[in-house]
Formats: C-alpha cells, structure tokens, sequence
C-alpha cells in the first residue's frame, strides 16, 4: 500500500503536504477521507487499490482517474499516511487528491462528460476515419472499460495504433488490451512481455477469447448464511450482468423476497430453523 500511495505521488494524482499543520489553519473548511488498501494479488495489472470511504465514497475500490481537481475540491479530499514505511517511519503526514477517484458519487458522470469531450467534442483536427472510431469507442464506453468492433484485422490494427494517440494527450494509461483477433493479440502480449490467457474476466463475465463466448463464473451461496442480511449478501456476490443465471437463482431470490416480508425479523436476527434448513437446500441445489 505505500508503494501504492508512493507511486500515486510520482504520477502527479496526489501530493504531498509540506506543513500539514499550517495547510489545515491556511484552509479551515478541509476534511478528510478515510482509507484501506484492497489486495488482489492474482490481478494482472493493479495488485492494491486506496479506497476511500466517507459520506461522500462508496466504499468500493476504485483506480483514480486522469480529471483534474480544482483547489476547492483538493482541500475536501485529504488523507492520512504514514511518512516511509520502508524506513520504518510512521509519523504522519497529509496529502491531498489532485485528481478524481473512483467511488465518488459524482465520478460516474464526470468520467462520461470527460469521455465525450475527448471523443466526440475534440474532433475538428481529426479524418473522418479517426472521427467514426472515436465515436464507436464513446458508444461502447462503460465506465473506464472501452470496446471497439469492426468486421478486418487489418482495421483493427489500425485502430489499435491510434489509441495511445488518442489518449496520451489527456494523460489516460491504457492498462489492459485484450481482442479475439489472436495474430493482434500476440503483438499487444509482445509488446508487454506477457501472455494473455485465453478465458478472462469481462465486465464480471468469462470470455472466451478464441471461441469469442460469454459465460457466467459458478454460482457459490454462502450456506452459513443466517440473517437476511448475509443472505441478500451472498445473493448479490454472484455477478450476472445479463441475468444469465436468473432461473436458477429464482428459489433463493423468492426466498429472499419472503424473509423480506416477515416484518418480525430484523436485518440482522438469526433466522428460524426451519428457515435455515430450507435456504442450506436452496444453496446445494444452485
């Protein structure tokens, strides 16, 4: 998490506090974020995430983004870290987000606003070759994930070679590339030293990049699950964008929609016996 925070600092997102006293009585309406790493160490690209929660954050781990905060802002969303943990120094210090994170409610919205700035707005320079895949790439924008399709390698060659140029002006870092087109994706693999797997994860889904198939991961429910509570959690952590799995889902969802009814049961009471017996049956059958 300290490199992570570190190497935030060498990229311009964060910055450092000299006198971090002073800077809260020069700026009295400052205030702070709450922090935690998240690991997940089997990622290809980002192993630890800072996630901020507050008020104002969902708590949910979220990369920051390339948009730049105006001072005002900057002041309200300052935080805590230790000075070097390599050296074993753990007085604190403060550093401000010069640039939007993930997780803030107004994120999702800004981030689309900035994207049809880039690709739809900043066009006047552009052939009309680049203006059509700019406006693709825009249309099939979700959040900080991006698609392109077209019907020739050699076009999406092409359109592979234009994105850095597209995106480097506004300083936006393309992490992650992974096509269907296998000749393409050896020269990205390349490139990165690295070899992309056949079967990866996209927007929650398993694609099947050779046989170009979406499927769901294995449905897991928590069968220790004793409240409504953990129930509606461990329904919930099965991701299924499209619904795919939605008729085998249907008993513990009627379920659920049950213990929701039974106004005599709090969030967070242990369910009745016979209740428990009936959702472990529901978990085996999924």
């Amino acid at each position: 998490m300290d490199e992570a925070i570190k190497e935030q600092e060498s990229l311009g997102i964060i910055e450092k506090i000299p006198n971090l006293e002073h800077y809260l009585t020069e700026h009295p309406e400052h205030s702070f974020l709450p922090h935690m790493g998240v690991f997940k160490l089997d990622r290809d690209t980002t192993k630890c995430r800072v996630v901020f929660l507050s008020n104002i954050c969902e708590a949910d781990p979220r990369k920051p983004m390339t948009i730049a905060l105006r001072p005002s802002d900057q002041n309200k969303l300052l935080f805590l870290w230790v000075r070097s943990v390599k050296k074993k120094d753990f007085s604190l210090v403060g550093y401000k987000n010069l640039r939007l994170s993930f997780g803030l409610r107004c994120s999702p919205t800004i981030l689309m606003l900035s994207l049809y700035k880039i690709l739809v707005l900043d066009v006047d320079d552009d052939t009309l070759e680049v203006k059509n895949m700019k406006k693709l790439l825009y249309q099939l924008f979700y959040m900080d994930n991006g698609a392109y399709t077209c019907e020739h390698s050699d076009t999406l060659k092409w359109a592979y070679t234009m994105l850095t140029d597209i995106f480097a002006p506004y300083r936006i870092e393309l992490q992650q590339i992974v096509t269907n087109d296998g000749p393409l994706q050896e020269v990205i693999d390349s490139g990165l030293d690295q070899e992309t797997l056949t079967e990866v994860k996209l927007l929650g889904l398993k694609w099947n990049r050779e046989l170009d198939t979406l499927s769901t991961f294995p449905i897991v429910l928590e069968t220790s699950a004793s409240t409504k509570r953990s129930i509606l959690r461990s329904i919930a952590s099965n991701f299924d964008l499209y619904n795919i799995n939605g008729p085998v889902f249907n008993r513990a969802r009627l379920f659920m929609h049950g213990l929701q009814c039974d106004k005599s049961l709090g969030w967070d009471d242990i369910l009745p016996a016979e209740k428990l017996k009936e959702w472990k049956c529901i978990c085996k059958a999924s």
